[in-house]
């Protein structure tokens, strides 16, 4: 029989796991195709930017790849919030662009095939960051510990994010992000 901490990946809340570092990631998985039974074609995954470049292009981006591929990661605690910021406002600028007419099969305006690109190369890099998911392991006993929250906001969207800065045992300080929040202005 296997022990349960054998499996070194593992999966909580929906983040991926990694228990010997005691970690999470955000699980990122861009894909172009429909759901068929639960699961997408692997053929039509972006795993790579030679991927993207291959598969985005002008008339192949469709509508309904779009809202796909702008849902395409979890992230309950919104701690990659920006990546989820930059996939709305690029989503919302091409349904305005396309207008309300517009069917789910219709490509993509080719202006923003770019930007599209752009933002699922960050998603790339994204799904490698690791988050410690317990901030305070190595704090001093006698340090305060502070909640350190920043706001901002455009005629299109509000983002914030929390942090909390603690004294480590040997001295230093640390911050550690803690969860973040986006929403869309109205259209």
């Amino acid at each position: 029989g296997g022990d349960r901490y054998e499996n070194e990946n593992d999966s909580i809340l929906g983040l991926k796991y990694k228990l010997k570092q005691d970690t999470w990631s955000i699980p990122i998985n861009p894909n172009l195709s429909p759901k068929v039974r639960g699961a997408r074609n692997e053929d039509f995954s972006l795993k790579t930017e030679e991927d993207i470049e291959a598969m985005v292009t002008p008339g192949n981006l469709l509508k309904i790849c779009a809202i796909r591929l702008a849902h395409c990661s979890y992230d309950p605690l919104k701690i990659l919030s920006q990546l989820q910021t930059n996939f709305n406002i690029l989503y919302r600028r091409t349904l305005q662009l396309m207008g309300p007419g517009a069917d789910w099969r219709d490509p993509v305006p080719p202006e923003l095939v770019p930007d599209w690109k752009s933002v699922l190369k960050m998603a790339l890099e994204c799904q490698h960051i690791q988050f410690p998911r317990f901030l305070f392991d190595d704090m001093a006993e006698d340090s305060p510990i502070l909640l350190i929250t920043f706001c901002d906001g455009s005629l299109e969207c509000s983002n914030a994010v929390s942090f909390v800065r603690y004294k480590t045992k040997s001295g230093e300080w640390r911050c550690q992000l803690v969860a973040g929040s986006n929403k869309l202005s109205q259209a």
